[in-house]
């Protein structure tokens, strides 16, 4: 919301705009949702994290769990498989994004893995060892926003088989 950005000298009003905005998103939405990603794309979003510390994400979840019980709450980035499966920056940080969350209380019940491909496919085997590191949560995976912007419609289609054989091959992944 475009006040959002006005408040940012104003930490507790930040911090109370940004609570009420989860807080009426859930409940509007209540009973509707199977799911929702309280954090989309911590790596590149998060100038809220960084002016009001990182333990703001902990209470979104609990605000989200407190205005709807029943909805699955997630967390959801993206080139953690895509990039040849060699972005080690961006997996390091969902790793260390995800290992606080939980160790502060966070709610938290899957990981969302978006799945946006171009030339730079990432080997079968390289997706699995990704989905390794991330199944070691014990939380549910889930593949989103699957897309594979190539001109080659062969490859296309090959990777696409392999990428979903791989995927629904996997026990932890329980949604693409």
């Amino acid at each position: 919301p475009r006040d959002v950005a006005s408040l940012q000298d104003d930490l507790p009003a930040l911090k109370e705009r940004v609570a009420r905005h989860v807080t009426e998103e859930v409940a509007a939405l209540r009973g509707k949702l199977v799911e929702f990603d309280v954090i989309n794309e911590p790596f590149s979003n998060h100038d809220l994290m960084d002016l009001l510390g990182e333990r703001v994400m902990v209470d979104w979840f609990h605000l989200a769990r407190e205005a709807d019980p029943e909805l699955r709450l997630y967390i959801n980035d993206y080139a953690i498989l895509s990039a040849g499966g060699r972005d080690k920056a961006h997996q390091q940080h969902y790793e260390k994004t995800i290992r606080n969350l939980l160790s502060q209380g966070a709610p938290l019940q899957g990981i969302g893995l978006q799945s946006h491909f171009g030339m730079d496919l990432t080997a079968p085997e390289r997706l699995l060892a990704i989905l390794d590191r991330f199944a070691a949560f014990g939380l549910p995976l889930q593949v989103t926003e699957h897309d594979i912007d190539i001109s080659d419609e062969v490859l296309q289609a090959d990777y696409t088989r392999d990428f979903f054989t791989v995927m629904f091959s996997h026990p932890a992944v329980d949604s693409v």
